[in-house]
């Protein structure tokens, strides 16, 4: 078998050596602490001589007795032998503590104190987290200044008031724990290093690669982004089981029923307001009648409307509820969105670097994950409610379109005969401007991103005026199939407008019940400044306690101008800062001599740069700050960096210079992979796994912050 299959030999050995790599890192590294506390030798604290506050001694063990509980430990270098305090384990039982939604459950707040040789008074540490189930946390580590005299813990439970605390002991071994989690993070990075080494096949050009390697590296690739998401959406039961806004839903049982409004019925001071979309006095209203209102949705002539895009309704909710008469889950969409946008990435790339010319296949596999994560899909999947559909719909639409389109491009028969690739290219160029159109009925801001055919056939003129020259109208047969979906989509979009609110081209973004009178929005240079230093440059907030990034605050604020009033969310951080990957767009704007097939693309990502831009400064002016936003523009302008790198990857490659851009990718690399894949276990937004399953977020947490 060795002789017949040296290759095979080769990949197993290599595996295995990165397995036992992994093995090692987790026994010696991430278990360091276990091995540090073997040297120490362990003193149990007698429960006899602790001084408690709000706790009560039976004899075997404290009894929580208030809300909130001080336990003293005294004389700490006489109950070491001189030997010093390093750590402390304690046992405590939570008889009555229970999962509960919309909050954390079943934890032990600690906040340890220390009295040392630097600190007369008490001194205190960082908050710890108890969970009963999880051994790690009844651990803490201790590094006072100087030897350390006595410590206090004080108690607050998060959820019940049965605490018993039955042993502390001083020094304590740390018991070795392996966290499969851990290993497999290393084993996965492990592989990844190895793919992507000096003399790998994917350093090779997209054509040199094997199909077979292609197809395995990249679905490994989605799987591992992609399933860790899955599995936290199905643990998390805040967010399965309380979603209470449902619009797709209702618009559902709508339809089959042949309306287009809702059911509900406004309340009657809503229909006597002069001005039924202001928010400040719409919740007075609200709250001296006890009728409320529905929110985020269109209110026009006295009925309720869904205003977001009638797509997903119509090929995600509405078939499953005529299948089954239940309704799906707002995650199911989002998840099949989320593979969609990363297939769509792949192929988009693979034909762009199949066009552009001897692009390594480990670029196109770089930039479809520096992609798929900077187009805001891991907060999607965090947040797979009925608000992120429509936008992530739409991000797809967009990326297939272009995929579509490309192929068009590349099929293009540059005679007059009607070969099979020039059949090939009427269905590429027939489905590209039906994704394209079907925008409209998604996310219509992003329509304008139809815009990119212009450049993108211009691309292929030379081959245009060829067919032009030597047959007509197959030239006219493409423009009609590239007419067609366009207008069959509008034709039903304005209808459905027309419908609910009297004018084809009404979308009903206006009469939205929300934060705001969005009929009244004024423009401002103001916002245009908060949307770039929001959307584009804000520095994130990082921490150095998983999950390693911090929510900024979110609600209407002034803006530092003090001019006006802007609607502002969380933003995490922005795309320029983010995703650094996108430096390399001002490569387009490099205004040295360039090749001829080399401008046409830098012209195409020019275009797709400043549509993203315009994109971006409209949201800031029309609808205010909001971080799912940035999905809107975002896939433009990682579209365009991706061709940057492309274009100077084959630049630098004449010259033998590639260390500073490998360098560079490499930077990059760390910098989108610590901050979007924080996404998956966030806390303080809507839907938190610290809420829909907090022991799992805590043995998570514990894995990570295993020091």
């Amino acid at each position: 078998m060795s002789d017949k299959h040296p290759g095979t030999k080769k990949y197993v050995k290599t595996i295995t050596g990165i397995m036992l790599v992994s093995v090692l890192l987790e026994l010696v590294f991430f278990n360091f602490r276990s091995i540090q506390s073997l040297f120490l030798t362990e003193k149990e604290y007698p429960l006899d001589e602790i001084y408690a506050e709000g706790m009560l001694y039976d004899g075997d063990c404290y009894y929580l007795t208030e809300e909130t509980a001080v336990v003293y430990l005294t004389d700490l270098p006489e109950k070491t032998d001189g030997r010093g305090v390093h750590n402390v384990r304690l046992d405590i039982e939570l008889p009555d503590s229970q999962d509960l939604p919309f909050m954390e459950s079943g934890v032990l707040r600690l906040w340890p104190y220390l009295q040392d040789e630097g600190h007369e008074r008490y001194c205190a540490l960082t908050e710890h987290i108890y969970r009963e189930d999880i051994p790690q946390s009844s651990w803490l580590a201790l590094h006072g200044s100087g030897e350390i005299r006595s410590i206090a813990f004080q108690l607050s439970l998060s959820n019940g008031n049965a605490v018993r605390l039955k042993q502390i002991v001083l020094n304590a071994h740390r018991p070795f724990y392996f966290s499969v989690v851990r290993f497999l993070m290393m084993f996965i990075a492990g592989v990844v290093v190895y793919a992507f080494r000096g003399r790998s096949d994917l350093w090779k050009s997209v054509q040199e690669v094997p199909g077979w390697k292609k197809r395995g590296i990249v679905m490994l690739l989605a799987v591992i982004l992609i399933l860790p998401a899955v599995i936290l959406i199905g643990k998390n039961i805040y967010l399965n089981e309380y979603t209470f806004f449902r619009p797709y839903q209702k618009l559902a049982e709508r339809l089959l029923a042949g309306e287009v409004s809702l059911q509900e019925t406004p309340p009657q001071w809503l229909t006597e307001m002069e001005n039924p979309y202001d928010d400040t006095l719409r919740t007075v209203l609200a709250e001296e009648s006890g009728e409320d209102f529905l929110w985020d949705y269109a209110y026009y002539n006295g009925k309720y409307y869904v205003y977001f895009g009638i797509l997903p309704c119509l090929i995600f909710y509405l078939p499953f509820y005529l299948l089954t008469g239940t309704h799906i889950s707002n995650a199911v969409p989002v998840v099949l969105c989320a593979v969609m946008l990363f297939a769509g990435f792949y192929f988009l790339f693979r034909v762009l670097a199949d066009r552009i010319g001897r692009i390594p296949y480990g670029i196109v596999l770089i930039l479809n994950v520096f992609s798929y994560l900077g187009a805001q899909m891991p907060f999607f999947m965090n947040q797979p409610d009925a608000y992120a559909v429509p936008v992530a719909l739409g991000e797809v639409l967009i990326v297939w379109g272009l995929v579509f389109w490309c192929m068009a491009g590349k099929e293009m028969p540059s005679g007059a005969e009607e070969t099979k690739g020039g059949r090939r290219m009427y269905v590429c160029l027939g489905a590209g401007s039906l994704c394209m159109a079907l925008v409209a009925a998604s996310r219509p801001n992003m329509l304008v991103y139809g815009i990119l055919a212009i450049p993108l056939f211009w691309i292929e003129r030379s081959k245009m005026e060829t067919l032009w020259k030597k047959q007509r109208r197959e030239v006219l047969r493409g423009g009609i199939i590239f007419v067609i979906p366009y207008l069959l989509v509008a034709a039903g979009v304005m209808y459905y407008n027309y419908v609910r609110f009297s004018n084809p081209f009404d979308f009903g973004f206006a009469y939205n019940l929300t934060v705001h009178d969005m009929t009244r929005t004024i423009w401002s240079f103001d916002k245009l400044l908060i949307g770039i230093w929001e959307y584009m440059l804000k520095l994130p907030d990082l921490s150095m306690k998983f999950p390693y990034l911090s929510i900024p605050g979110d609600g209407v604020e002034y803006n530092a101008f003090g001019h006006t009033v802007v609607h502002m969310e969380y933003i995490f951080g922005g795309l320029l800062a983010c995703n650094p990957q996108t430096w390399l767009i001002s490569v387009l704007f490099d205004v040295k001599k360039k090749e001829t097939e080399e401008r046409k693309w830098i012209l195409f990502a020019r275009i797709a740069a400043v549509l993203g831009i315009c994109v971006m400064l409209l949201d800031a002016q029309m609808a205010g700050v909001v971080y799912r936003y940035m999905a809107d523009f975002s896939p433009v302008l990682l579209l365009a960096a991706a061709i940057s790198v492309m274009l100077l990857w084959k630049r630098l490659e004449k010259d033998g210079d590639l260390a500073l851009l490998k360098g560079f990718l490499v930077f990059c690399a760390v910098v989108v992979l610590g901050f979007h894949c924080n996404f998956y276990w966030l806390t303080g937004l809507k839907y938190p796994l610290l809420w829909g399953d907090t022991g799992l977020y805590y043995r998570i947490y514990y894995a990570m912050m295993f020091w």
